[in-house]
């Protein structure tokens, strides 16, 4: 009904080519056909998991379908494109299947020069290399095991895409996440990237502050991150005390993400789930304190942002 709507060929299966003419469509259909041209995560996932499954083929187009790979040939191979004589083939004009082999009869304007030869090679074997179906020709979406698309699928497949670990790149611990406030994740990650709104940033991003941008606590150097969460004179007796009860001899780390790379390693007496969660708790205290001193004009207390840290750890064990 659609096809008959808008003049499409009802028996192409993808609709890669119907974005040219996107704004003949209704506003739902143009929602519905966003989502192959758009340049977001989402959609390049959801087409990236696109693929066509060919059985005689008459439904596929051989150049401009997914049905190799995620990408289609025009985009894989430019050049050999470039040089076809009929670019909207379908798979059956161009070939046939032939016992368990394609056997093609691709129509090119020219041979191939010498420094095209390496992407011919890779063309042949990449297209040689697909065994047809017996049956008919289908579209699976192959982010779930039963090839059909489901939010749900999607869903995970973004979360898994996502929220792994990156070879370079920090993430707060898979065991974590679900112990840890979201909120408070998202802090640890900015202090490890120097995102939050220490006054060094701030100063960075063009703002004019008193004292040059020193530290709230000490007034002694540039607040940064680094500063304000382990070296500071005020924040570093926190980090001690923690370290003096294990029996550790410590030197502050450069950076947040240092603390964290090392902090497994220095537990001598904790519980490794109890101990796991101090760097978290403790410089969210430490944050929250420095901000109650600057907007609430109140005092920077020691024992009381210690007091808070461990309440705030046995609240999240509890739950």
């Amino acid at each position: 009904m659609v096809c008959h709507k808008y003049g499409w060929d009802e028996n192409l299966l993808v609709l890669h080519l119907v974005v040219d003419r996107f704004n003949m469509c209704s506003t739902v259909f143009q929602d519905i056909l966003k989502v192959l041209s758009e340049d977001t995560i989402l959609a390049k996932e959801f087409r990236d998991q696109i693929r066509c499954v060919i059985g005689p083929g008459r439904s596929v187009r051989f150049w401009l379908d997914p049905w190799v790979d995620s990408a289609p040939l025009h985009i894989s191979f430019p050049r050999m494109f470039a040089l076809s004589n009929n670019k909207n083939a379908l798979i059956s004009e161009v070939g046939h299947n032939q016992g368990r082999k394609w056997n093609w009869q691709l129509e090119f304007r020219r041979e191939c020069f010498g420094w095209e030869k390496d992407e011919e090679g890779r063309f042949y074997a990449t297209v040689n290399s697909y065994l047809p179906s017996a049956g008919r020709d289908v579209i699976l979406w192959i982010g779930d095991h039963k090839g059909l698309f489901s939010v749900k699928a999607i869903c995970e497949a973004m979360e898994l895409r996502l929220l792994s670990p990156l070879p370079g790149v920090w993430n707060i611990p898979k065991r974590l996440r679900k112990i840890i406030p979201p909120k408070i994740s998202l802090f640890l990650w900015q202090a490890v990237y120097n995102k939050i709104a220490v006054k060094s940033n701030l100063v960075e991003r063009g703002m004019t502050l008193e004292n040059e941008g020193r530290c709230s606590l000490c007034g002694l150097v540039v607040e940064s991150v680094t500063h304000l969460m382990l070296a500071c004179e005020q924040t570093y007796p926190l980090w001690y005390g923690v370290l003096h009860r294990e029996g550790v001899t410590w030197c502050c780390p450069r950076t947040v993400i240092d603390l964290l790379d090392e902090w497994p390693e220095l537990r001598a007496k904790s519980d490794t789930g109890l101990w796991d969660l101090i760097p978290y708790s403790l410089c969210w205290s430490i944050w929250l304190g420095r901000n109650d001193l600057i907007f609430q004009d109140k005092e920077f207390n020691l024992e009381q942002i210690w007091d808070l840290h461990i309440s705030r750890i046995a609240w999240w064990i509890k739950a």
